[in-house]
């Protein structure tokens, strides 16, 4: 039998659904590319040993895709639904991880409710369910780790739980590397429970897939690791694509995580944006940081001094709050905050960047929905709802009408390029090969080429070759995309000047920047 709130998290799920499926038929963008080429062009096997030793992330997201895929195809829509589905998943995770830490109180329940709703808005979180990557998924089997943890933490005697956090641990690990900083929660917390020895011993036994698994990985590991620093010492200016600890990162976080993945180029009014959705955030958090005491005290106040009935509304009222904010002593609050922090402190590091912390989302909107929870007066607790809501709402209409907000328009860039370029004509660039964005939309109808040596032109080698590219041509199109990473000392464009080329047109697609059409 359907229960109201049954039916509000339905509801909600749905929302969440729909709210990720408007605008997923978007361009794939060049990670997502490279991925559906992987799913694509390499079975299983050539995943595991050929294509992972150019990556560096771990398998699990690409084998799902290449599995998903060989069912549903490779459509914008196919490619993006798994991520869509992970995405709402976690929304009713959510919901049952709230209704466990809040003591499945009905009036407490309506943090359930407002944390689901707020992560099924969030546009943060509906951007990356719309993206081919591992991140929704990561997130989706963080959070399911989190809601199997709270069971077995408790001594629960049912296996299956245990069963779960292992699988769900083990997933989580080897779909994206950058959630290994949840795991030190997952240790930090018992130890403030106090837990006994009989409970480690059989918590250990959870992390052997983890270990086993790891062990098997570990050489291709070290390939990754080798590539990524062959790749930071041949690309220095790498770093500033693949993030880094600064305070503009710091900040691009909370930023992120409240307003949303837009942006303005007035920043003056983006600035403004930003303080203004930061408030009620700001304010639910610290709410739910510095009020547990507080809670129960009044509670104990108010039944001491008999201010109402013992079966007054406004008792009970107080008595769930009471019990809500008591769950903060208890640790089951502590759990969530140690969520939230423990990673984000941890991931300090030089591919520090706030899209690779969506797993800890979740937690972020759990704290807001408590914090929103913890004022006694119904006016501020709508108000501070409202505007949550607004932030979330006002931040996904910017998304789904503003193509600028979108991803990069490779689709409409090579159609644009196939459909004009005459013969003898050419499409050129910034790589050593066509990008994968390209390959992946190109019919084939119009040569196209990489110009530079290597991922770091060399002028020389670089001029050759270009110029060996474009000697019989009398047009070329050329693509600025990544040039300032692969080629700063702008070779290949000296080169088309030195050739007796010039600009004749250019066009201008949101994401892949500017395409040049030089002739002679």
């Amino acid at each position: 039998m359907l229960t109201r709130n049954n039916k509000v998290i339905y509801l909600i799920l749905i929302l969440g659904l729909i709210l990720r499926l408007i605008v997923i038929n978007q361009s794939l963008w060049l990670d997502e590319a490279i991925g559906a080429l992987a799913a694509r062009d390499f079975s299983y096997g050539g995943i595991l040993t050929n294509f992972m030793h150019f990556d560096n992330h771990p398998p699990l997201y690409y084998l799902t895709l290449r599995f998903w895929t060989d069912i549903f195809g490779y459509s914008e829509i196919s490619l993006r639904m798994p991520s869509v589905l992970f995405g709402v998943a976690t929304i009713y995770f959510v919901y049952l991880i709230s209704k466990k830490i809040t003591y499945q109180s009905p009036t407490t329940n309506s943090i359930s409710l407002f944390s689901a709703i707020l992560l099924a808005t969030s546009q943060f979180h509906i951007y990356y369910s719309q993206e081919a990557r591992m991140y929704s998924m990561a997130t989706f089997f963080s959070t399911l780790s989190i809601y199997a943890f709270l069971f077995i933490v408790e001594s629960t005697k049912k296996l299956k739980y245990w069963v779960i956090f292992s699988i769900a641990t083990t997933t989580l690990i080897f779909t994206d590397y950058m959630p290994v900083f949840l795991l030190p929660v997952f240790f930090v917390y018992p130890i403030f429970r106090k837990k006994d020895w009989q409970w480690w011993k059989k918590y250990f036994l959870t992390f052997v897939p983890i270990l086993f698994l790891g062990f098997l990985w570990l050489p291709t590991l070290l390939i990754q690791f080798s590539k990524g620093k062959w790749l930071l010492e041949t690309l220095p200016s790498w770093k500033n694509v693949a993030g880094g600890a600064t305070l503009k990162q710091l900040a691009l976080v909370w930023t992120k995580f409240s307003l949303g993945r837009i942006t303005f180029l007035d920043k003056y009014f983006y600035y403004s944006l930003i303080f203004v959705a930061s408030t009620p955030f700001i304010i639910a958090l610290f709410r739910a940081f510095t009020n547990t005491e507080h809670f129960n005290a009044r509670m104990k106040r108010t039944q001491r001094n008999k201010l109402v009935e013992p079966k007054g509304r406004e008792y009970r009222g107080l008595l769930a709050i009471g019990s809500l904010f008591s769950a903060l002593r208890k640790g089951r609050f502590l759990l969530i905050w140690l969520w939230l922090t423990i990673p984000l402190l941890l991931g300090l590091f030089p591919a520090f960047i706030y899209f690779r912390y969506l797993y800890i989302v979740p937690a972020f909107y759990l704290l807001v929905s408590i914090g929103v929870q913890g004022f006694r007066k119904k006016i501020v607790k709508v108000v501070l709802m409202a505007s949550l809501l607004f932030v979330n709402i006002f931040s996904y209409f910017v998304y789904i009408l503003d193509p600028h907000q979108q991803r990069e328009m490779w689709r409409e860039a090579t159609q644009f390029v196939e459909d004009n370029a005459k013969d003898a004509e050419i499409i050129i660039f910034e790589f050593t090969e066509p990008f994968a964005p390209y390959k992946w939309y190109a019919r084939g109808l119009v040569a196209a080429r990489g110009v530079t040596d290597s991922i770091s032109a060399n002028p020389e080698s670089t001029s050759q070759l270009t110029s060996d590219t474009i000697k019989d041509k009398k047009g070329v199109y050329y693509f600025e995309y990544l040039r300032d990473l692969s080629d700063p000392q702008r070779v290949v464009e000296g080169t088309l000047k030195n050739q007796g080329f010039s600009v004749n047109k250019i066009y201008n697609y949101v994401g892949v920047g500017q395409i040049y059409y030089w002739t002679r």
